[in-house]
């Protein structure tokens, strides 16, 4: 068997190593790279992600060591959009691509028969996870009028926000 592409889900599963150590991680990555070369086939590492930070960005939410993050070609992350099958893939990390850098995609899950199939809905500057919603949110209302955090919080919560939603945001 010569595959093309290997995947690896989750990451997690094929190594002992601590993922939380750049040396560990960067041994992991030498031994990627190594076997890239020696089987001439392309690896996808699905890795878990983790919950964002109050300020946090894109590459905040790749777990363990930043060279989880530095090591790959490119680094995909996947959401769900809110209330549907559509889903959201913001593009980390392009090496060879630098203009899709931070571009977000959307792909619908199809579940229609036994297969289960994607259909690509184009390239997007649509912000559409509840996350990202509610700190919208909170800019678009700072920017008018100061309020404290308990109002702030009473105000996200008058339009729809969750609890866990607006203590994230």
């Amino acid at each position: 068997v010569k595959p093309g592409l290997v995947i690896l889900d989750s990451l997690i599963r094929f190594h002992t190593l601590d993922e939380n150590k750049a040396s560990d991680m960067k041994q992991l990555a030498i031994f990627f790279r190594e076997l890239t070369v020696q089987f001439n086939c392309a690896f996808l590492l699905l890795h878990h992600t983790r919950k964002t930070s109050q300020f946090g960005t894109i590459s905040d939410v790749v777990r363990g060591s930043t060279e989880l993050r530095a090591f790959p070609d490119t680094v995909l992350i996947l959401k769900r959009a809110r209330g549907s099958n559509d889903m959201v893939v913001d593009i980390d990390k392009c090496r060879d691509s630098h203009e899709l850098n931070q571009a977000r995609f959307k792909i619908r899950l199809n579940t229609n028969g036994d297969l289960w199939t994607y259909e690509f809905l184009g390239f997007t500057e649509e912000i559409e996870t509840r996350i990202e919603d509610a700190m919208k949110l909170i800019t678009q209302i700072l920017e008018t009028e100061p309020l404290s955090r308990k109002d702030l919080i009473t105000r996200l919560r008058s339009e729809g926000i969750s609890q866990r939603t607006t203590d994230r945001a």
